[in-house]
């Protein structure tokens, strides 16, 4: 008699666990899929603001970036941003896109408790008005590179100048843009340089920062002729 009520005892038990059971593995699997729907709704959300960010557009580029930084103000700023806002942060010093990647880099690494810490060697930025001065820039490319100075490519960019420059943007850096200069006037480049340490640029560009801009009036190098020609 006793072993019959300890087995309805246990039947009636199971009986009232099992729909307890069933509702917690539903919710369970209902918060595991919650979940994931919201990663995915950010993954394509933040996929969207970066696509703008990087856009060739400069309306895009501003308002992927201007995205950028309001979800930072609220604490929305996710790891997956920040290579793309960083790669984004080493271009030309003086393109306002530039500038604001690097404002957000900054503020990312102030709130994260590492500081950005400046990279002493000079990292050139190099700028031409025509493709038909490509060759020549690619050989000063060389040259630099060989003088250990970083070189970030060669831009062809549409607001060139007419002449040629070197510009610095801090006084620290005049040292790099008198030996870049040297080197340019070797290679046969009319080349002055342009100091804008004094100016609101020098607060927003890296330490050891220098841009190249070969003006309109730069017109093909003349090459030492060998010798018996």
């Amino acid at each position: 008699m006793t072993d019959e009520k300890g087995r309805d005892w246990v039947d009636t038990v199971s009986k009232l666990l099992i729909p307890i059971v069933i509702f917690a593995a539903g919710a369970w699997f209902s918060y595991q899929k919650d979940k994931s729907d919201a990663a995915s709704q950010q993954f394509q959300r933040e996929s969207e603001v970066l696509k703008l960010a990087a856009s060739s557009n400069e309306a895009e580029r501003t308002l992927g970036l201007k995205t950028i930084e309001i979800l930072q103000s609220e604490g929305r700023f996710s790891k997956e941003m920040e290579p793309v806002v960083k790669a984004m942060s080493e271009g030309r010093p003086t393109d306002p896109a530039t500038q604001k990647a690097q404002t957000i880099i900054a503020k990312q690494d102030q709130s994260s408790g590492n500081p950005t810490v400046p990279n002493k060697a000079p990292n050139t930025f190099l700028q031409i008005s025509r493709d038909d001065q490509r060759p020549d820039a690619a050989e000063l490319v060389g040259i630099l590179q060989k003088a250990g100075f970083e070189v970030s490519g060669i831009e062809l960019v549409s607001a060139a100048t007419q002449n040629t420059y070197i510009r610095y943007f801090s006084a620290d850096n005049k040292q790099y843009a008198d030996k870049v200069q040297e080197l340019m006037k070797g290679m046969g480049f009319d080349v002055a340089e342009q100091d804008f340490s004094a100016g609101s640029l020098h607060e927003k560009t890296p330490p050891g920062a220098l841009e190249v801009w070969i003006g309109q009036k730069q017109g093909p190098l003349k090459k030492a002729r060998s010798s018996g020609i």
